[in-house]
Protein backbone atom coordinates (compact mmCIF):
# COMPACT_ATOMS: atom_id res chain seq x y z
CA UNK A 1 0.00 0.00 0.00
CA UNK A 2 2.62 2.52 0.76
CA UNK A 3 4.52 2.78 -2.57
CA UNK A 4 1.12 2.32 -4.34
CA UNK A 5 0.74 5.65 -2.22
CA UNK A 6 4.30 7.11 -3.70
CA UNK A 7 3.26 6.16 -7.02
CA UNK A 8 0.00 8.53 -6.56
CA UNK A 9 1.73 11.09 -5.36
CA UNK A 10 4.91 11.12 -7.85
CA UNK A 11 2.00 10.43 -10.63
CA UNK A 12 -0.01 13.72 -9.12
CA UNK A 13 3.02 15.66 -9.00
CA UNK A 14 3.94 15.06 -12.61
CA UNK A 15 1.00 16.42 -13.63
CA UNK A 16 1.79 19.80 -11.43
CA UNK A 17 5.14 19.95 -12.96
CA UNK A 18 3.46 19.99 -16.19
CA UNK A 19 0.99 22.64 -15.28
CA UNK A 20 3.75 24.61 -13.98
CA UNK A 21 5.77 24.52 -17.34
CA UNK A 22 3.35 25.26 -19.66
CA UNK A 23 2.40 28.93 -17.76
CA UNK A 24 5.15 29.50 -16.65
CA UNK A 25 8.16 28.52 -19.61
CA UNK A 26 8.09 30.71 -22.87
CA UNK A 27 11.32 28.47 -23.94
CA UNK A 28 10.23 26.45 -27.58
CA UNK A 29 9.83 22.65 -26.43
CA UNK A 30 12.90 21.47 -28.59
CA UNK A 31 14.99 23.46 -26.02
CA UNK A 32 13.45 21.87 -22.59
CA UNK A 33 14.58 18.40 -23.34
CA UNK A 34 18.21 17.64 -23.86
CA UNK A 35 20.20 13.94 -23.14
CA UNK A 36 23.90 14.47 -22.68
CA UNK A 37 26.20 12.03 -24.77
CA UNK A 38 29.42 12.71 -23.39
CA UNK A 39 31.10 9.08 -23.73
CA UNK A 40 31.96 8.99 -19.56
CA UNK A 41 29.08 10.95 -18.19
CA UNK A 42 27.48 9.40 -15.20
CA UNK A 43 24.28 7.75 -14.77
CA UNK A 44 22.33 11.11 -13.78
CA UNK A 45 24.12 12.96 -16.73
CA UNK A 46 22.62 10.82 -19.33
CA UNK A 47 19.29 10.81 -17.91
CA UNK A 48 16.76 13.29 -19.50
CA UNK A 49 17.48 17.13 -17.44
CA UNK A 50 13.57 17.87 -17.29
CA UNK A 51 11.95 17.44 -14.27
CA UNK A 52 8.76 15.11 -15.88
CA UNK A 53 11.12 12.88 -17.59
CA UNK A 54 12.96 12.04 -14.14
CA UNK A 55 10.18 11.53 -12.35
CA UNK A 56 8.46 8.99 -14.57
CA UNK A 57 11.82 7.71 -14.07
CA UNK A 58 11.29 7.23 -10.62
CA UNK A 59 7.99 5.65 -11.04
CA UNK A 60 9.25 2.94 -13.41
CA UNK A 61 11.65 2.02 -10.86
CA UNK A 62 8.91 1.71 -8.30
CA UNK A 63 6.86 -0.33 -10.35
CA UNK A 64 9.86 -2.55 -11.28
CA UNK A 65 11.00 -3.25 -7.92
CA UNK A 66 7.32 -4.42 -6.85
CA UNK A 67 7.37 -6.81 -9.67
CA UNK A 68 10.73 -8.79 -8.54
CA UNK A 69 10.82 -10.41 -5.08
CA UNK A 70 12.90 -8.77 -2.09
CA UNK A 71 15.68 -11.20 -2.73
CA UNK A 72 15.80 -10.02 -6.16
CA UNK A 73 18.48 -7.13 -7.51
CA UNK A 74 15.73 -4.12 -9.50
CA UNK A 75 15.69 -3.58 -12.39
CA UNK A 76 17.57 -0.33 -13.49
CA UNK A 77 17.98 0.46 -16.88
CA UNK A 78 16.70 3.34 -18.10
CA UNK A 79 14.31 2.78 -21.51
CA UNK A 80 13.35 6.80 -21.61
CA UNK A 81 16.96 7.42 -22.37
CA UNK A 82 17.83 5.41 -24.84
CA UNK A 83 21.27 6.14 -25.67
CA UNK A 84 22.00 5.54 -21.99
CA UNK A 85 20.64 1.59 -22.89
CA UNK A 86 22.17 1.16 -25.65
CA UNK A 87 25.38 2.46 -23.96
CA UNK A 88 25.15 -0.21 -20.95
CA UNK A 89 24.81 -2.94 -23.14
CA UNK A 90 28.04 -2.32 -25.14
CA UNK A 91 31.13 -4.56 -24.17
CA UNK A 92 34.39 -3.06 -21.92
CA UNK A 93 37.09 -2.81 -24.05
CA UNK A 94 39.10 -4.25 -21.56
CA UNK A 95 37.59 -7.66 -21.38
CA UNK A 96 37.05 -7.74 -25.01
CA UNK A 97 39.14 -11.02 -26.18
CA UNK A 98 42.38 -10.34 -27.78
CA UNK A 99 42.31 -10.15 -31.35
CA UNK A 100 44.44 -12.71 -33.11
CA UNK A 101 47.97 -10.49 -34.45
CA UNK A 102 48.40 -11.37 -38.29
CA UNK A 103 52.32 -12.56 -37.71
CA UNK A 104 52.43 -12.98 -41.62
CA UNK A 105 53.58 -16.44 -41.22
CA UNK A 106 51.66 -17.56 -44.25
CA UNK A 107 52.38 -14.64 -46.30
CA UNK A 108 56.50 -15.52 -45.32
CA UNK A 109 56.01 -18.68 -46.33
CA UNK A 110 54.79 -18.38 -50.11
CA UNK A 111 57.42 -15.45 -50.60
CA UNK A 112 59.71 -18.46 -49.76
CA UNK A 113 58.09 -20.74 -51.79
CA UNK A 114 58.31 -18.51 -55.17
CA UNK A 115 62.04 -17.25 -54.51
CA UNK A 116 62.85 -21.49 -53.87
CA UNK A 117 61.41 -21.96 -57.09
CA UNK A 118 63.00 -19.13 -59.14
CA UNK A 119 66.11 -19.93 -57.35
CA UNK A 120 66.10 -23.29 -57.95
CA UNK A 121 65.65 -22.59 -61.85
CA UNK A 122 68.35 -20.22 -61.87
CA UNK A 123 71.51 -21.26 -64.09
CA UNK A 124 73.15 -17.97 -65.07
CA UNK A 125 72.16 -14.24 -64.01
CA UNK A 126 73.48 -11.05 -64.50
CA UNK A 127 72.61 -7.46 -63.67
CA UNK A 128 74.40 -3.78 -63.50
CA UNK A 129 75.20 -3.49 -59.77
CA UNK A 130 74.87 -0.13 -57.66
CA UNK A 131 76.17 -0.61 -53.77
CA UNK A 132 76.38 2.20 -51.50
CA UNK A 133 78.43 1.69 -48.24
CA UNK A 134 77.18 4.13 -45.34
CA UNK A 135 79.38 4.21 -42.57
CA UNK A 136 78.07 4.78 -39.01
CA UNK A 137 74.86 7.30 -39.83
CA UNK A 138 74.04 8.02 -36.94
CA UNK A 139 77.79 10.06 -36.45
CA UNK A 140 80.32 9.90 -39.71
CA UNK A 141 77.91 9.49 -42.24
CA UNK A 142 80.55 8.63 -44.38
CA UNK A 143 79.22 7.07 -47.81
CA UNK A 144 80.52 5.09 -50.45
CA UNK A 145 78.86 4.69 -53.96
CA UNK A 146 80.01 2.17 -56.34
CA UNK A 147 78.82 0.98 -59.39
CA UNK A 148 79.60 -1.91 -61.93
CA UNK A 149 78.09 -5.29 -62.81
CA UNK A 150 77.44 -8.56 -61.73
CA UNK A 151 77.42 -12.29 -63.17
CA UNK A 152 76.53 -15.52 -62.19
CA UNK A 153 77.00 -19.22 -63.73
CA UNK A 154 76.13 -22.61 -62.81
CA UNK A 155 77.01 -25.68 -64.59
CA UNK A 156 77.85 -29.64 -64.47
CA UNK A 157 81.29 -28.29 -63.15
CA UNK A 158 79.67 -26.31 -60.56
CA UNK A 159 78.89 -22.19 -59.84
CA UNK A 160 81.19 -19.24 -60.58
CA UNK A 161 80.62 -15.57 -59.71
CA UNK A 162 82.08 -12.04 -61.08
CA UNK A 163 81.85 -8.73 -59.20
CA UNK A 164 82.97 -6.06 -61.05
CA UNK A 165 83.00 -2.73 -59.74
CA UNK A 166 83.98 0.16 -62.20
CA UNK A 167 83.47 3.83 -60.34
CA UNK A 168 83.68 5.29 -57.08
CA UNK A 169 82.20 8.08 -55.79
CA UNK A 170 83.02 9.66 -51.68
CA UNK A 171 80.66 11.30 -50.34
CA UNK A 172 79.84 14.80 -52.13
CA UNK A 173 82.91 13.95 -54.66
CA UNK A 174 82.65 13.63 -58.19
CA UNK A 175 82.44 10.17 -59.32
CA UNK A 176 85.92 8.60 -60.30
CA UNK A 177 86.95 5.58 -62.15
CA UNK A 178 88.01 2.90 -59.97
CA UNK A 179 88.74 -0.64 -61.13
CA UNK A 180 88.32 -3.34 -58.75
CA UNK A 181 86.97 -7.29 -59.83
CA UNK A 182 86.31 -10.12 -58.25
CA UNK A 183 85.79 -13.67 -59.26
CA UNK A 184 85.08 -16.96 -57.20
CA UNK A 185 84.10 -20.04 -58.85
CA UNK A 186 83.74 -21.88 -54.82
CA UNK A 187 87.15 -22.49 -53.93
CA UNK A 188 89.38 -19.59 -55.20
CA UNK A 189 88.37 -16.05 -54.35
CA UNK A 190 90.31 -13.38 -56.65
CA UNK A 191 90.71 -9.90 -56.15
CA UNK A 192 92.04 -7.72 -58.83
CA UNK A 193 92.79 -3.95 -57.94
CA UNK A 194 93.66 -2.02 -61.14
CA UNK A 195 94.72 1.19 -59.35
CA UNK A 196 97.43 -0.64 -56.83
CA UNK A 197 98.27 -3.39 -60.07
CA UNK A 198 98.03 -6.36 -58.47
CA UNK A 199 95.97 -9.51 -57.82
CA UNK A 200 95.41 -11.55 -54.65
CA UNK A 201 94.25 -15.30 -54.54
CA UNK A 202 92.67 -16.13 -51.42
CA UNK A 203 91.51 -19.91 -50.83
CA UNK A 204 88.70 -20.40 -49.20
CA UNK A 205 87.56 -24.26 -49.74
CA UNK A 206 89.37 -27.78 -50.13
CA UNK A 207 89.62 -28.28 -53.85
CA UNK A 208 87.73 -31.23 -53.71
CA UNK A 209 84.63 -29.55 -51.58
CA UNK A 210 83.69 -26.43 -53.33
CA UNK A 211 81.23 -24.23 -51.50
CA UNK A 212 77.85 -22.42 -53.20
CA UNK A 213 79.30 -18.86 -54.28
CA UNK A 214 76.40 -17.38 -53.41
CA UNK A 215 76.65 -18.25 -49.57
CA UNK A 216 80.23 -17.84 -49.65
CA UNK A 217 79.98 -14.03 -50.93
CA UNK A 218 76.82 -13.02 -48.56
CA UNK A 219 78.93 -13.34 -45.45
CA UNK A 220 81.33 -10.43 -46.94
CA UNK A 221 78.91 -8.68 -49.60
CA UNK A 222 75.07 -8.73 -48.24
CA UNK A 223 73.75 -10.42 -51.40
CA UNK A 224 71.34 -12.88 -49.96
CA UNK A 225 68.16 -14.03 -51.67
CA UNK A 226 69.92 -16.39 -54.35
CA UNK A 227 70.64 -19.55 -52.28
CA UNK A 228 68.21 -22.44 -51.14
CA UNK A 229 65.40 -21.26 -48.61
CA UNK A 230 66.50 -24.26 -46.04
CA UNK A 231 69.44 -22.35 -45.69
CA UNK A 232 67.66 -18.97 -45.04
CA UNK A 233 65.53 -20.85 -42.64
CA UNK A 234 68.31 -21.98 -41.13
CA UNK A 235 70.16 -19.11 -40.22
CA UNK A 236 67.35 -16.78 -39.66
CA UNK A 237 63.85 -15.79 -38.73
CA UNK A 238 62.48 -14.50 -41.44
CA UNK A 239 59.49 -11.76 -41.37
CA UNK A 240 57.30 -9.58 -44.03
CA UNK A 241 60.03 -6.68 -44.42
CA UNK A 242 58.65 -2.91 -44.81
CA UNK A 243 57.62 -1.53 -47.88
CA UNK A 244 60.42 -0.89 -50.19
CA UNK A 245 60.53 2.97 -50.71
CA UNK A 246 59.67 4.14 -54.23
CA UNK A 247 59.81 0.67 -56.05
CA UNK A 248 56.49 0.04 -56.85
CA UNK A 249 57.30 -2.43 -59.57
CA UNK A 250 59.01 -4.76 -57.17
CA UNK A 251 57.24 -7.79 -55.14
CA UNK A 252 57.18 -8.19 -51.39
CA UNK A 253 60.44 -8.56 -49.58
CA UNK A 254 61.27 -10.45 -46.33
CA UNK A 255 63.11 -9.33 -43.06
CA UNK A 256 65.62 -11.80 -42.14
CA UNK A 257 67.04 -11.01 -38.82
CA UNK A 258 70.24 -13.62 -37.39
CA UNK A 259 69.27 -16.42 -34.92
CA UNK A 260 71.36 -17.26 -32.54
CA UNK A 261 73.71 -20.06 -34.06
CA UNK A 262 73.75 -18.21 -37.55
CA UNK A 263 77.00 -18.03 -39.28
CA UNK A 264 75.60 -14.24 -39.97
CA UNK A 265 74.95 -13.26 -35.95
CA UNK A 266 78.20 -11.33 -35.44
CA UNK A 267 78.17 -9.83 -39.22
CA UNK A 268 74.65 -8.48 -39.36
CA UNK A 269 72.02 -7.04 -37.09
CA UNK A 270 69.29 -7.76 -39.68
CA UNK A 271 68.96 -7.53 -43.26
CA UNK A 272 65.76 -6.88 -45.70
CA UNK A 273 65.49 -7.87 -49.57
CA UNK A 274 62.99 -7.01 -51.96
CA UNK A 275 61.86 -8.95 -55.13
CA UNK A 276 61.67 -8.27 -58.50
CA UNK A 277 57.48 -8.73 -59.47
CA UNK A 278 58.93 -10.14 -62.66
CA UNK A 279 62.21 -12.58 -61.76
CA UNK A 280 60.90 -13.07 -58.07
CA UNK A 281 64.31 -12.95 -57.30
CA UNK A 282 65.76 -10.35 -55.15
CA UNK A 283 66.14 -6.63 -57.13
CA UNK A 284 67.12 -4.87 -53.76
CA UNK A 285 68.77 -5.23 -50.23
CA UNK A 286 69.66 -3.56 -46.95
CA UNK A 287 71.61 -4.66 -44.40
CA UNK A 288 72.65 -3.18 -41.16
CA UNK A 289 75.52 -4.48 -39.27
CA UNK A 290 75.99 -5.32 -36.32
CA UNK A 291 78.41 -1.72 -36.05
CA UNK A 292 75.35 -0.21 -37.12
CA UNK A 293 76.97 0.53 -40.57
CA UNK A 294 74.13 0.30 -43.72
CA UNK A 295 74.87 -1.62 -46.79
CA UNK A 296 72.54 -0.92 -49.90
CA UNK A 297 72.96 -3.10 -53.05
CA UNK A 298 70.53 -2.89 -56.17
CA UNK A 299 70.61 -5.37 -59.25
CA UNK A 300 69.02 -3.19 -62.20
CA UNK A 301 68.39 -4.55 -65.82
CA UNK A 302 68.90 -8.13 -64.75
CA UNK A 303 68.89 -10.88 -67.33
CA UNK A 304 67.86 -14.25 -66.16
CA UNK A 305 69.15 -17.91 -67.85
CA UNK A 306 70.52 -15.75 -70.57
CA UNK A 307 73.98 -17.30 -71.82
CA UNK A 308 77.40 -16.46 -70.88
CA UNK A 309 80.81 -17.22 -71.90
CA UNK A 310 83.15 -18.98 -70.00
CA UNK A 311 85.60 -16.29 -70.73
CA UNK A 312 83.74 -13.82 -68.45
CA UNK A 313 85.10 -15.71 -65.35
CA UNK A 314 88.53 -16.17 -66.51
CA UNK A 315 91.38 -14.04 -65.49
CA UNK A 316 92.87 -11.77 -67.74
CA UNK A 317 95.12 -8.88 -65.88
CA UNK A 318 98.29 -7.62 -67.44
CA UNK A 319 101.93 -9.08 -67.01
CA UNK A 320 103.20 -6.55 -64.83
CA UNK A 321 100.69 -6.70 -62.23
CA UNK A 322 101.91 -8.18 -58.39
CA UNK A 323 100.74 -11.24 -58.04
CA UNK A 324 100.05 -12.97 -54.20
CA UNK A 325 98.40 -16.55 -53.04
CA UNK A 326 97.65 -17.51 -49.58
CA UNK A 327 96.12 -21.25 -49.61
CA UNK A 328 93.48 -22.51 -46.89
CA UNK A 329 94.64 -22.82 -43.26
CA UNK A 330 93.79 -25.84 -42.18
CA UNK A 331 94.00 -26.57 -38.37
Amino acid sequence: MKRIHKICALIFLAAFSCACADSGNTKKPSQNRKCHSEPFASLKDRLCEDSQTKIKYQIYNLKSQSSHPANHEPRTKNHACPEYSRREHRTDPNTRPAKKQNTGVGEVDEILSRLGQSAGRLKSYQAKLRYLFIQEPELLDSRILRKGELFYKKDATGSKLRVNFNTLKQDDGAEEKHVEHFIFDGVWLTKIDFQLEKVDFFQQAPEDKPIDVFEFISRRFALLGFTNVQFLRKNFDITIAPPDEGKPCNYKGLRLIPREDSIYKTEYAHIDFWLDSTTLLPAKIKAESTKGDIYHIELLESKVNKKIENAVFKLETPKHFSKNRTTLNRK
